[in-house]
């Protein structure tokens, strides 16, 4: 800004940076078929279904922490944009 006062606006690259990494975790596809493991073959099923089951919460998770970083970063911006209007100017 000509005035001197200038906002950053970084916590947008950050909530695009999560938004990003949700996207990429949840387009890996479904879990992997069933090993073949004998007498293990159900414990395993199930310890892939938990993972998945798990990563499946950390997609959720990453896109709603990107969600809320960007809702932040934008009451944030509308704040000091709202604050530095109220400023005189100084020459």
């Amino acid at each position: 800004m000509t005035d001197g006062y200038s906002v950053d606006g970084g916590l947008e690259g950050i909530a695009s940076t999560l938004r990003s990494a949700g996207s990429n975790l949840g387009g890996i596809g479904a879990p992997p078929p069933a090993p073949d493991a004998g007498d293990l073959t159900g414990a395993l099923t199930m310890m892939i279904v938990g993972f998945t089951d798990s990563a499946a919460e950390v997609v959720l998770g990453v896109g709603i922490a990107g969600d809320n970083v960007a809702a932040g970063s934008e009451t944030y911006l509308n704040l000091e944009d709202s604050a530095r209007q109220g400023l005189p100017i100084v020459q």
